[in-house]
């Protein structure tokens, strides 16, 4: 269970690799989850401490995400933002880590590259 202090349970783990990393990374510091779908990893950082931006260019992954954060009473840490990630422009150096574990298989070869390479340009040091 992730939310152990929450009103509901999830019992969807994060990303395995969001698991290992984000111990590495302070608290409090900002985390972008491109194509957050229903929002578990998005959910899993606001929940240890990250200001968390969720983009999912699907209204009813952002309104499900927005009804569990709330019921989680984590509103607060997350903007949400009902996008495609192909016109989406990340903000450079603010974010410490940038989320696109269920997202580019979604995508041509050339979009997968470019938002890649876009991530790693703008990635905060």
């Amino acid at each position: 269970m992730i939310y152990q202090n929450s009103k509901k349970e999830s019992r969807e783990e994060p990303k395995h690799l969001l698991k290992m990393i984000w111990e590495k990374v302070k608290p409090s510091s900002q985390f972008l989850d491109l194509g957050c779908g229903d929002g578990r990893d998005a959910l899993f950082m606001a929940y240890k401490g990250f200001n968390v931006t969720a983009l999912d260019k699907s209204a009813p992954n952002i309104q499900k995400l927005q009804k569990t954060a709330s019921e989680n009473n984590l509103n607060n840490q997350i903007t949400f933002i009902q996008k495609d990630v192909r016109v989406f422009l990340i903000e450079k150096n603010k974010y410490s880590i940038i989320n696109v574990s269920n997202l580019l298989q979604f995508l041509t070869k050339k979009e997968s590259l470019a938002i890649v390479s876009e991530a790693k340009s703008k990635l905060k040091k």
